[in-house]
């Protein structure tokens, strides 16, 4: 017997049945940002290693021209600048994870218990939304910065070749 009584008959499966569907779609948004959140954090690990193998490829390399110094200190920048956007991405992504779950517990505890929760639900629903928006905004900008930095790399080759 459970401490509190609750407004629904749950002897009626029905009524068990409506809740669970209610909350079931958010709960999908939840996993397709878990695998979002996976490419992102992938793409961020890659850009600090990639970090790490200039920073080391400067350190090691004194006989490097000023040239290639330049070209790797601006290929630092974008990677650094790709860093703080793909960071910001991630947090976004994680909030609206968070938002999802009030989401799903505005309208488990609405149905549950009989609150009218509706509007905050919808509230935190459609923040979420506005939040995968801009978590999918800077992802398709980091695409684009990747494929500036694959740009320069690809110029400096070319010179090296007609050199």
């Amino acid at each position: 017997m459970l401490p509190f009584e609750l407004t629904r008959n749950f002897n009626d499966i029905h009524s068990f049945l409506n809740i669970m569907q209610a909350t079931t779609a958010p709960a999908m948004i939840i996993s397709a940002l878990a695998f979002l959140l996976s490419i992102m954090a992938s793409r961020y690990a890659r850009a600090i290693d990639r970090t790490r193998e200039i920073i080391d490829h400067l350190e090691e390399r004194s006989t490097l021209s000023n040239k290639k110094k330049k070209a790797l200190h601006y290929q630092l920048n974008i990677i650094f600048k790709r860093s703080i956007r793909l960071r910001n991405m991630m947090t976004i992504a994680s909030l609206c994870i968070f938002f999802v779950v009030l989401t799903i517990a505005a309208i488990f505890v609405g149905l549950l218990y009989g609150f009218h929760l509706e509007n905050i639900a919808s509230a935190m629903f459609l923040l979420s939304l506005l939040l995968l928006v801009a978590s999918m905004a800077l992802f398709v900008k980091d695409l684009m910065i990747s494929l500036h930095g694959i740009k320069i790399e690809i110029l400096e080759v070319e010179k090296e070749i007609d050199a």
